[in-house]
């Protein structure tokens, strides 16, 4: 069991590893820079190596970077988010379209809310 649990850690190192590498190359990992430019050059610089029977870089290209770059990045879970929508603009149908949904819902529940105390309070 503990080697399939080790396996299978590996197998995820590896995967994420890949799929960093691959996102940076679609450009879908944003690097900036000024402040990243050794990653950039580390990741523009890695090459698989094709002699290993599984998906790994060779052993002679410089690593580090990029390995504390998936460290960070699987430990931050910003991968898994979800865009959010940008805020109406204030003033226009929709907005006011969702503020009065807002208000509707408030004053419904207020109006529960007032009902359940009556109920609760007898009369």
């Amino acid at each position: 069991m503990a080697g399939e649990s080790a396996l299978r850690l590996e197998l995820e190192v590896l995967l994420a590893e890949a799929i960093s590498i691959h996102w940076f190359i679609q450009a879908r990992i944003k690097l900036n820079p000024l402040l990243c430019s050794r990653l950039v050059d580390e990741y523009a610089g890695l090459i698989w190596d094709e002699r290993s029977a599984k998906r790994e870089e060779h052993p002679n290209c410089p690593n580090d970077l990029a390995d504390a770059a998936l460290y960070a990045w699987r430990l931050c879970y910003s991968y898994l988010s979800v865009a959010v929508d940008p805020p109406l603009k204030v003033g226009s149908p929709e907005w006011h379209e969702q503020q009065e949904e807002e208000m509707l819902q408030a004053e419904i529940s207020q109006y529960h809310e007032r009902l359940e105390r009556k109920l609760t309070l007898g009369g």
